[in-house]
């Protein structure tokens, strides 16, 4: 089975001729820039790590079966591609609905806010 994605154009100017498939322990597959393990800095844990893989003249890429089966993709499932700034999720669509519902969103909103948000103190 072979699993061919087309990546957007503005994608692929963000990330180049190559990117990393990163199969991560939420089920889902992640696109990004070409990366080794320790270089993932996502709160995510790496389940597999491919090869970097090119995108195609056409901006395609390929998916190894290994991946597609991690993140049951195949025929018999909806796929749904939510795509960043600096990289793309690639879910299956009811593992997706699932993991949104049980997402606890005040504490991942409290964790950007901690990463992103920097703490001062005025003084007189």
């Amino acid at each position: 089975e072979r699993c061919r994605i087309i990546v957007p154009s503005r994608f692929r100017q963000e990330l180049g001729r190559e990117i990393s498939i990163l199969g991560l322990d939420e089920g889902c597959l992640a696109l990004c820039k070409p990366v080794d393990e320790e270089g993932v800095s996502s709160g995510s844990k790496i389940r597999y790590i491919t090869q970097n893989v090119a995108i195609d003249d056409m901006g395609e890429i390929y998916i190894p079966p290994t991946l597609l089966e991690h993140a049951r993709l195949d025929d018999s499932h909806d796929g749904l591609a939510i795509w960043f700034p600096n990289r793309a999720e690639i879910w299956e669509k009811e593992r997706w609905e699932k993991y949104f519902e049980e997402l606890d969103l005040d504490r991942e909103l409290t964790k950007l806010r901690e990463e992103f948000m920097g703490t001062f103190y005025l003084r007189n």
